[in-house]
C-alpha cells in the first residue's frame, strides 16, 4: 500500500503510540527508575537514529552517484530520524512526572525539549527535501551544513539530561541514571550522554 507521506507518518505514529503505551504504563506517573529508563532510552534511541543518518550520508557521499540518488537517500534517512523523534516525544510525554522534587517542572521541561527537537528535525527534513540536484558540487555544498545541523541536534539531545540540573530533583535522577543495579537504564543513560566526535 502506497500512502502519501502525511498519512504514512500518521500511521507510523499511531502504531508507535500503541507499541510504546505498555512501556509508558511501566514508567509513567512516578517510579523514578522507570522514568529515568524511559527518558534515557528515548534519547539514546533518537541519538542512534541521528548517528545512523549521518553515517548513511557519509557512505552515500563516499560511494558517489547521481545527485538525485544521493538526495533520495538523504530524504529517506530524514524520514527515519523524524519518526524516531516523534517516538521519543511520545515516550517522554507518556513517562509522566518523575517522583522527585520539582517533578512537574521536570516533566514540562522534558516534554518541551523534545517538542523543540522534533521541530528542528522536521525543519531539517524540509531541508533534505529541498536539496539541489543540479550538480554534484551544489549538492555537496548543501550537504556539509546539513550534516553539521544533524550533529548539532544530536549533541542537543545528548545534553538533555544535564539540562535538568537546574531542578531540585536532578540529583536523585542522576543517581538512578548511574546505578549499576539497573544495567539497561545505566547503559541507555551512558549512550544518551556520550557525544560522538
Amino acid at each position: 500500500m502506497n500512502l502519501p507521506p502525511s498519512l504514512r507518518r500518521a500511521a507510523v505514529v499511531a502504531a508507535l503510540v500503541t507499541v510504546t503505551s505498555p512501556l509508558a504504563a511501566c514508567g509513567g506517573g512516578g517510579n523514578t527508575s522507570s522514568w529515568v529508563g524511559t527518558f534515557c532510552g528515548a534519547g539514546s534511541d533518537l541519538r542512534g537514529s541521528l548517528s545512523r543518518s549521518n553515517d548513511q550520508l557519509r557512505e552515500v557521499l563516499k560511494a558517489g552517484g547521481a545527485p538525485a540518488d544521493v538526495k533520495l537517500s538523504v530524504v529517506s534517512s530524514a524520514g527515519a530520524y523524524v519518526n524516531a523523534s516523534t517516538v521519543a516525544g511520545v515516550r517522554v510525554k507518556q513517562a509522566g512526572e518523575p517522583s522527585v522534587d520539582q517533578g512537574a517542572e521536570i516533566e514540562a521541561a522534558v516534554v518541551a525539549k523534545y517538542a523543540a527537537i522534533d521541530t528542528q528535525l522536521k525543519a531539517l527534513q524540509d531541508e533534505a527535501e529541498a536539496l539541489p540536484t543540479s550538480s554534484t558540487g551544489a549538492l555537496a555544498d548543501a550537504l556539509g551544513p546539513y550534516s553539521q545541523k544533524l550533529s548539532d541536534v544530536s549533541r542537543d539531545v545528548a545534553g538533555s539530561f544535564e539540562e535538568l540540573k537546574q531542578y531540585k530533583g536532578y540529583a536523585k535522577l542522576d543517581k538512578v541514571s548511574r546505578t549499576p543495579d539497573d544495567y539497561d537504564t545505566a547503559d541507555s543513560c551512558t549512550r544518551l550522554r556520550t557525544v560522538a566526535p
